[in-house]
């Protein structure tokens, strides 16, 4: 059982909280990004129905335009601050991660949804987004070392 801890600044009463977003990523009280992961998800899985209304059978956004708003919309909303979370997935938060990706590869190749996802990597050439988001995260982290803004203490 967690103990209620008072908390007062200037003598004003601050509330605890299990979680709380700062700059844009949710931080619980185990850092264990399950609340963050949830939250992209659902962000990103908003973008990709977004999109998926804009498609019929014979008309609507081509293969091309579904694979850009993957990759300037739902990348970037599934992969924000992973320099901080990305290497620390378990496999139920993979499990999640990829599913957005499988939902997005459908939508650009319009295949049916019995289509195996290793074959959707092969058709549009991606990397595994678990992968993906730790090589981004490992990419940032060596800019930032090279800028002098990384401090390993």
């Amino acid at each position: 059982e967690t103990q209620k801890i008072n908390l007062k600044v200037e003598g004003i009463a601050i509330d605890f909280n299990k979680s709380v977003k700062y700059l844009g990523v949710i931080l619980d009280d185990k850092l264990n990004w399950n609340e963050h992961i949830d939250e992209a998800t659902r962000r990103s899985k908003q973008a990709i129905f977004a999109a998926k209304r804009a498609i019929g059978k014979k008309w609507g956004l081509s293969p091309e335009q579904m694979m850009w708003i993957y990759t300037a919309v739902v990348l970037p909303k599934i992969s924000y601050g992973s320099v901080v979370w990305g290497f620390n997935l378990n496999k139920s938060q993979e499990t999640k991660i990829a599913t957005i990706q499988t939902l997005a590869q459908r939508l650009v190749t319009r295949c049916k949804d019995s289509t195996p996802k290793v074959l959707l990597d092969i058709l549009l050439n991606n990397t595994h987004l678990p992968l993906k988001i730790k090589e981004m995260a490992l990419k940032r982290a060596t800019t930032l070392k090279e800028e002098g803004h990384w401090n390993e203490n």
